[in-house]
């Protein structure tokens, strides 16, 4: 079926389309792509929602994460896809599966535009290659997941003005797999539990108790058979501190402490135990924060041998010209103060490798140009209480700003 434009309800005041509306809190995006890129959850989601065609082809077991930007240069972050798999089929053929998340109340034209540019390019990459010259191009599956009981995908030949539907045979024909979490049944739910438990979660981001729905999947998760597996524990884990996160963003005001004492409360208080002491008796080493307090010693330390090292060697030369003894101390003294910076800039680095999957390789970038001290101690403060990656991006950005004026 064919609308023409006009005819297709959307806000009126909306003239971006790709903008979401300025009151809808949360960080649906940063949530999706956090989780998503743990492979558990990933298989999940697709087993319960991929077409059976499409299950008896792909085995998932082999799906592994890649960087969409590495994957294919030249594409803007704008129309590159949330995350991008490779996987193989039951046959051993290669399979590329890239997924757009769409949380939205209302329709967007702009993700069936990404969709054909970002297919477009990746065959064209793949075409010039040598790998498969003379040869068929792997598969390539586009899939759409979409968050709101509003939001819908509308192919190209619904945002052209065609004038007649004989002209749509001409016209080419993108129709990529389409998951709605609010269509997820409590039966799918249930099937694919507790690494289901994120899409209960997104499904109830507009309620006014999600704090206490949340607490209450927490403790269930916890309690789960396969929670007492080391490797579930570590991804359900780090999935649950994802998820506490993203459950505190969605309202203006909330605090992440008021998020943990719910969750404590749901464990009938555990005799006054803080939150922290509750994700060390849960999660123990495999707890993110724990995670990230350990990467962020290593940095330091590891900064610091550097930082003496390059000291010495500085004031071995300087030894030369001033004294020997006096340039190994002077070495020293230069170079803790250069180790200390290094080993905040290696501590920041790894802390965000930790909290943010995949990496943000350009983010990593600019940490490395930072040369104040005082700030790259300020992000690690604001990492290890688990802030979101834009509040990391703009305090990063805002430093470099400050720094280049000095």
């Amino acid at each position: 079926m064919v609308y023409p434009m006009e005819k297709i309800e959307r806000p009126e005041e909306q003239e971006e389309f790709d903008e979401k509306p300025a009151d809808d809190a949360g960080d649906h995006d940063g949530f999706f792509k956090s989780i998503y890129s743990m492979i558990a959850f990933l298989i999940a989601l697709l087993t319960a929602k991929l077409p059976p065609e499409i299950l008896a082809i792909l085995d998932l077991t082999t799906l592994a994460l890649k960087d969409c930007a590495t994957l294919i240069s030249g594409v803007g972050a704008k129309y590159q896809p949330d995350l991008a798999f490779t996987c193989m089929t039951s046959t051993n053929e290669p399979v590329i599966v890239y997924l757009f998340f769409e949380h939205r109340s209302y329709y967007s034209r702009l993700i069936a535009i990404k969709l054909f540019i970002y297919y477009s390019l990746l065959l064209w990459k793949l075409g010039k290659s040598e790998e498969y010259r003379g040869k068929k191009l792997p598969l390539i599956l586009p899939i759409v997941v979409l968050q709101g009981k509003d939001a819908k995908f509308v192919p190209l030949s619904d945002i052209l003005d065609v004038h007649t539907e004989k002209i749509l045979d001409y016209i080419p024909k993108l129709n990529p797999i389409i998951i709605d979490l609010s269509t997820f049944t409590k039966e799918e739910v249930e099937n694919g539990w507790p690494y289901t438990y994120p899409i209960e979660i997104m499904n109830e981001y507009k309620n006014e108790d999600i704090v206490n729905i949340f607490a209450s999947i927490f403790k269930k998760v916890t309690e789960h058979k396969d929670f007492k597996k080391k490797d579930a524990k570590i991804t359900l884990g780090r999935g649950l501190e994802e998820a506490k996160i993203y459950v505190t963003s969605l309202k203006k005001g909330r605090t992440p402490q008021e998020v943990e004492n719910a969750i404590c409360k749901h464990f009938g208080g555990e005799n006054n135990m803080t939150f922290d002491q509750l994700a060390r008796k849960l999660l123990g080493k495999n707890s993110l924060r724990y995670a990230m307090e350990k990467g962020k010693q290593e940095g330091l330390q590891e900064g610091v041998q550097k930082g003496l090292q390059k000291g010495l060697q500085k004031g071995r030369k300087e030894g030369k010209q001033e004294g020997v003894q006096k340039g190994l101390q002077k070495g020293r003294k230069e170079g803790r103060q250069e180790g200390r910076q290094e080993g905040l800039q290696e501590s920041v680095i790894r802390c965000v490798s930790t909290r943010f999957s995949p990496p943000p390789k350009t983010l990593c970038n600019k940490i490395s140009r930072i040369k104040k001290g005082s700030v790259l101690a300020n992000l690690l403060d604001a990492l290890v209480m688990q802030s979101e990656l834009k509040s990391i991006e703009n305090m990063v950005d805002t430093a470099l700003q400050q720094q280049a004026r000095a």
